[in-house]
């Protein structure tokens, strides 16, 4: 990242400076009240190749704008009927779930959906642990699929959610 002999920390370094400059010399500027992001996109870049490598036939999904509805996985824990049939009018083929209440919500309002049975993921390295707040816990993942399977719905796939880590690490 960046030019020639400066490092991705002095990149960064120098568009913090560049940013605050910018906001002293008017602090009333809206743009002041707006968040600055600042990422190293290459560590992103190396961990998808990683994956590719060495999970080449599952696909990850990555939650962005602009991609087709068809390539969604609506993921919310506790989803509302009125976005079920949104979902489905927009061609969002797929959603997951997690405890029994949303197939029987999915069975009555979009059973023509594919579902993910969202699994508990131990995340105990993360920064922000979002593994306590989502996922089946494994003892009642048979339970699930059995209910799925009597309700008709089609299970395409499995789900899980981790949390933000400090540094992934390489290798």
């Amino acid at each position: 990242m960046g030019s020639v002999g400066i490092s991705a920390d002095e990149v960064v370094d120098n568009l913090i400076r560049k940013h605050i400059e910018e906001l002293s010399n008017d602090p009333y500027v809206s743009q002041s009240d707006h968040p600055f992001f600042v990422a190293d996109g290459s560590r992103i870049v190396e961990q998808h190749l990683r994956w590719k490598s060495s999970l080449p036939d599952i696909q990850p999904f990555y939650g962005h704008l602009g991609v087709d509805p068809s390539r969604i996985i609506f993921a919310h824990p506790c989803k509302s009927i009125s976005a079920l049939h949104f979902a489905a009018k927009q061609g969002i083929r797929w959603a997951t779930f997690d405890n029994i209440d949303e197939l029987e919500k999915v069975k009555q309002h979009s059973p023509q959906i594919g579902l993910l049975l969202r699994i508990f993921a131990e995340d105990d390295g993360a920064k922000v642990c979002l593994g306590d707040k989502f996922g089946a816990p494994w003892n009642t993942t048979v339970a699930l699929l059995e209910r799925a399977r009597e309700l008709h719905l089609q299970i395409v796939g499995v789900s899980f959610h981790i949390g933000m880590l400090l540094c992934l690490t390489g290798s």
